[in-house]
């Protein structure tokens, strides 16, 4: 006859293969054995195990008899007083004797120990095998058909930590190997069964992850951290944010390519400003402005700024100064796009834009969900957390934005665009910053700055000059500058009385290389397009 004993899941034995009927206590009594196999268990042990502090007063005489019906039960020839094969009275209590074979937790244990020496060893895919293996014999909680009062007991809890640390282990070893598909199953139970555990939530993210369900992680952390705070009333911890990072950023091993080679983890921090102004004079005031609305690792909301203003009067070369100066403060990344390019007729669609900011985050095409409201949720998703600077430059409407922002602190968001965006200011909370022309100073310091300060210094006057018939525009005083720099024998004050002079100045041209009909181009359109702001 061969007997089998289970403790990992329901507790039980089989006869060559048969079930055998147990009692309730009888089965507590043998839990109390089973999972102490090999040393002894007193007799106080199993009395608090089977009716913990409300024991009757015939406890001890009950406890010997469920030692002689088990006995019985597993030798049904045994002689009254003979000592069993099985259990074995030892001293003040019992004792099981049962090969590794012939209980599951020994199994388990044993392979659990194979499976680290070969570790050790540096056999790695081994380890991996026979963690699988181990974990495996689990058919649930420890003890899972008792009263639950048992399962929480210290010896029963403590079985099952073992499975969880087993489990942890399988999966790190996994994720360093590339074939964390091996071990999605099992974590993706063991997780389920242990929702509350954040070391075991948080690998959870990352199997999924590396098995190519980003998605499905980000939407499992949302999952967990809603369960902490309605069940515990806590936040993720350090371990659980981690991860979640880590899925964030692609910082994680892929188990995608060949089974059993590791994959370089890439870390998607994308770097998206335009070069910087050369040359970039005045703004002092706009400048500190935006210094002042920046977050400094506090707030509750992602700032919102929209800087407003005609074409030509430097918006986009103020916004791009400032946020490649304030980069270092977004360690996570820095995210640009031009809403309107003028070679569109229409402004870019939400939905385009943000399939562009999530496969830069690190999204693969093949999780890219379909709607514009799903792509702003996973980017909001992905975001969260983070400490990145989004830069949208020439919004047309409030709509082509609204799906763009963030949805936590720690990021901030600049808008530029030719109107006035009242709805942004009035629902969004948007701090509005207007972005005029030039003084007459900054005209000055801009042509010194591209042109030289002998040149400049030695007609003043024609410098101011030029600034007024630019409109104070940088864009316009710079294509003059480029011009009079192509001809540094030429006088300041000669190329502003052709340009005041010629009837070609009021002529639109903006692919002309001249500069009468290029600057001219400039103004005429500014001046409607400010009007209308």
């Amino acid at each position: 006859m061969t007997y089998r004993f289970t403790v990992l899941g329901r507790v039980g034995v089989s006869l060559d293969g048969a079930e055998v009927d147990l009692g309730a206590q009888s089965r507590a009594f043998l839990a109390a054995l089973l999972i102490r196999a090999g040393h002894p268990v007193t007799v106080g042990e199993i009395v608090d195990i089977l009716w913990g502090g409300r024991s009757p007063a015939s406890a001890v005489n009950a406890v010997h008899k469920h030692a002689s019906m088990v006995r019985r039960m597993l030798e049904p020839d045994i002689a009254p007083r003979e000592q069993g094969r099985w259990l074995v009275r030892r001293d003040s209590g019992y004792l099981f004797h049962v090969a590794p074979d012939d209980l599951d937790l020994l199994r388990f244990r044993c392979l659990v120990d194979d499976a680290r020496a070969a570790h050790d060893q540096g056999d790695s895919a081994e380890a991996v095998e026979l963690y699988l293996a181990a974990l495996g014999l689990w058919r649930g909680r420890c003890a899972e058909n008792l009263d639950q009062r048992i399962r929480l007991l210290p010896p029963f809890y403590a079985v099952d930590r073992e499975f969880i640390t087993a489990m942890q282990q399988a999966v790190d070893l996994a994720l360093s190997l590339g074939c964390a598909e091996r071990v999605l199953p099992l974590t993706r139970a063991a997780a389920a069964a242990e929702p509350l555990d954040e070391p075991l939530q948080a690998r959870l993210l990352l199997v999924l992850a590396a098995t190519g369900r980003q998605a499905c992680a980000l939407s499992t952390y949302q999952q967990v951290r809603e369960r902490l705070a309605d069940e515990l009333g806590v936040d993720p911890g350090l371990e659980l944010r981690a991860a979640h990072q880590q899925v964030l950023r692609h910082e994680f091993t892929t188990a995608v390519g060949l089974p059993g080679q590791p994959h370089r983890p890439v870390a998607q921090q994308p770097a998206q400003l335009p070069r910087d102004v050369p040359r970039f004079v005045g703004r002092a005031d706009a400048l500190a402005r935006l210094d002042a609305v920046a977050p400094h690792g506090g707030g509750e909301t992602t700032p919102l700024v929209l800087l407003t203003g005609g074409p030509g009067v430097g918006k986009t070369a103020l916004t791009v100064h400032w946020a490649q100066r304030a980069a270092r403060n977004f360690p996570d990344g820095q995210l640009f796009v031009n809403l309107w390019p003028v070679d569109r007729f229409e402004p870019l669609d939400p939905a385009d834009v943000l399939r562009h900011f999530l496969s830069s985050l690190g999204l693969i095409p093949e999780l890219m969900p379909t709607t514009t409201a799903e792509r702003s949720a996973l980017f909001r998703t992905m975001l969260d957390g983070r400490r990145v600077l989004v830069v949208l430059d020439n919004a047309a409407t409030a709509e082509q934005v609204r799906p763009l922002l963030p949805g936590s602190a720690g990021s901030m968001v600049l808008v530029t665009s030719r109107f006035r965006q009242m709805g942004l200011v009035a629902l969004d909370g948007a701090r509005s910053l207007e972005v005029g022309t030039l003084t007459p100073a900054e005209v000055l310091d801009l042509l010194t700055a591209l042109l030289t300060e002998e040149r400049v210094s030695a007609e003043p006057g024609p410098a101011a000059a030029l600034g007024r018939l630019c409109a104070y525009h940088p864009v316009a005083l710079r294509l003059a500058a480029a011009h009079l720099a192509c001809a540094p024998e030429r006088s300041i004050e000669s190329y502003v009385c052709e340009l005041f002079c010629t009837d070609r100045w009021h002529r639109c041209g903006p692919e002309s290389d001249d500069a009468t009909e290029t600057i001219s181009a400039f103004i005429s359109r500014s001046q409607p397009q400010r009007l209308s702001v």
